[in-house]
């Protein structure tokens, strides 16, 4: 009777939560509001990172134990670096067709509770875990098979056997991975709607984060300036709102999206604390970006929301940062920039 009455429970709210989910009204917000502040965040280099070698940082990830980095390198995949002064502690993975090598580093997270760090190969179709300390970073024998027909795009972790998936069209879909490798629960993803698009073809380029609690997901587009937030409950992954946050301007052309010159380009990262959502822009106009004025930025506009989608504040970070994280304790935001660079910026609300 006690598990009947459970299973009713979850019903009934799975129910009202769906009912309740919110499309949040669009008034968009006047870039220049977000541009009208005047205080700057000073970042201070990891000195080391300003003349690292080969390795082409693309992504990282802060742990208690260190920054995990997204080497790039044949024989180290990802370094874990000190987050004092970016120096290198260790380094671990192997890019091959060998014995527990992998091919391709898409996506990756870092499950802090286990120290696991599960990176998906988009060649292999295949979830890889490594075991991450201060000093290794070591391959797990085991692996994960996707079996989904299409490719992950993005991929983090709830635990060691569930993961939030993204994938490339058609039909991209965002929703919770188990540890066989299939959806139990999924969306469609689509940033905007309309008839005339061609969904089998379009794809949108998001970046995605999961609350500390494991219970929210937060999407952010980087042609669009879109945020929607979905929560998960019962291994459900569900839809809370969704928000442009700056006017778009488009058509559809023959199933194509033209993006006028004039709209506000979309989100470069996103990160959630426990109570807020951050996300990161430079503020161009397509048309800005179209004449590779983005190569010229020496800042950064950092968005914050609250878990409703009301903006609260903006900040200005003084370098290019294309991907940031907080540490675990939320007073300092490290920043990485095309160069290998990584900028530490304290900051406190």
């Amino acid at each position: 009777m006690k598990k009947l009455f459970s299973s009713l429970m979850t019903i009934i709210i799975l129910f009202l939560l769906n009912g309740c989910k919110e499309n949040i009204s669009n008034n968009y917000l006047d870039f220049k509001v977000i541009s009208s502040i005047k205080d700057t965040l000073r970042g201070v280099i990891l000195e080391k990172t300003a003349s690292q070698d080969s390795a082409n940082y693309s992504s990282f990830l802060y742990s208690p134990n260190g920054l995990i980095v997204d080497a790039g390198l044949e024989n180290e995949a990802f370094f874990m670096l000190d987050t004092l002064n970016g120096s290198k502690n260790s380094s671990g993975g192997f890019i091959g067709k060998g014995h527990n090598e992998i091919l391709s580093v898409i996506s990756y997270d870092y499950n802090k509770a286990t120290n696991k760090l599960f990176v998906w190969d988009i060649y292999l179709k295949k979830i890889h875990s490594f075991f991450v300390s201060k000093d290794n970073i070591l391959k797990d024998e085991i692996s994960i098979d996707v079996k989904e027909k299409s490719n992950l795009y993005r991929l983090k972790v709830i635990s060691d056997s569930l993961f939030i998936g993204l994938t490339f069209c058609p039909d991209q879909t965002i929703g919770l991975i188990s540890n066989d490798g299939a959806f139990k629960s999924k969306l469609p993803y689509k940033v905007i709607e309309n008839n005339n698009l061609d969904y089998s073809t379009k794809y949108f380029t998001t970046q995605i984060a999961v609350s500390p609690n494991k219970d929210y997901v937060v999407a952010v587009d980087f042609m669009f300036p879109s945020i929607k937030l979905y929560s998960i409950i019962d291994n459900k992954i569900l839809l809370n709102w969704e928000k442009m946050i700056f006017k778009p301007i488009y058509n559809v052309e023959n199933g194509w999206v033209k993006i006028n010159n004039d709209q506000i380009f979309g989100f470069l990262d996103v990160f959630m604390t426990k109570n807020f959502i951050y996300v990161s822009t430079l503020g161009l106009k397509c048309g800005d970006w179209r004449q590779n004025k983005n190569e010229n930025c020496n800042y950064t506009y950092l968005l914050k929301f609250d878990y409703n989608g009301n903006f609260l504040k903006s900040y200005i970070l003084d370098h290019y940062i294309q991907v940031f994280q907080f540490s675990s304790d939320q007073n300092t935001i490290y920043g990485l920039c095309g160069d290998n660079k990584i900028y530490k910026y304290l900051i406190s609300d």
